[in-house]
């Protein structure tokens, strides 16, 4: 279903373990994953790249190296390669120490909506909150109000944004759901969420 990989999926102990002469630099590894990713295409060899970000010195831009993890990540997401992506969440922050931005995350829990696994978008979500010190964000709530409107539970997505409208009072989620209730026919309930935010 996913595909042959041509990358490895095993917990590397030492950079040489990926590639024979690694550069682990934090901005070169980072240019080099977005190049691959962005310009020519090519997701096994950027996922294979990404995988020294692990090896970076931590110290060196933190943020760099989460925003490599990122960049493939949501590039897994975006090709529908599931699986891929959440290989590559649990070596970086599993299976290795890095921590994860609220970006990561919201990348897992678009890519649970899409294949229609809303509890498990849920639990992630849950897993993360208080945990990732980012999470959520309001990139995150829009990610949440979406899939849950589009998974039908109106409800979920409306006790989402009342509980969080004081901390985001985001017009895009609520654009989320009002549209939602629209395609569905209820003038009534999208007026009132109009009229509400």
């Amino acid at each position: 279903m996913f595909g042959r990989r041509s990358f490895c999926t095993a917990v590397a102990r030492k950079a040489e373990d990926i590639m024979k002469n690694p550069d682990c630099r934090t901005w070169e590894l980072s240019s080099r994953v977005s190049y691959l990713v962005n310009s020519v295409g090519d997701l096994d060899t950027a996922a294979r790249y990404s995988r020294l970000a692990v090896f970076s010195k931590p110290d060196d831009e933190p943020e760099v190296t989460v925003h490599t993890c990122e960049t493939i990540i949501g590039s897994m997401v975006r090709a529908k390669r599931h699986k891929d992506a959440y290989d590559l969440y649990d070596y970086f922050f599993n299976k290795h120490t890095l921590k994860p931005n609220s970006s990561c995350c919201n990348h897992i829990i678009e890519s649970r909506f899409q294949q229609g696994l809303v509890d498990e978008a849920l639990d992630f979500h849950r897993t993360v909150k208080g945990v990732v010190p980012d999470y959520p964000s309001e990139a995150s709530l829009r990610v949440m109000t979406k899939g849950l409107v589009h998974s039908g539970r109106f409800d979920l997505a409306q006790a989402l944004l009342k509980g969080s409208s004081k901390m985001f009072p985001d017009h895009v989620a609520f654009n989320n759901l009002i549209q939602g209730f629209l395609d569905i026919g209820n003038l009534d309930k999208a007026n009132h969420l109009f009229e509400e935010f």
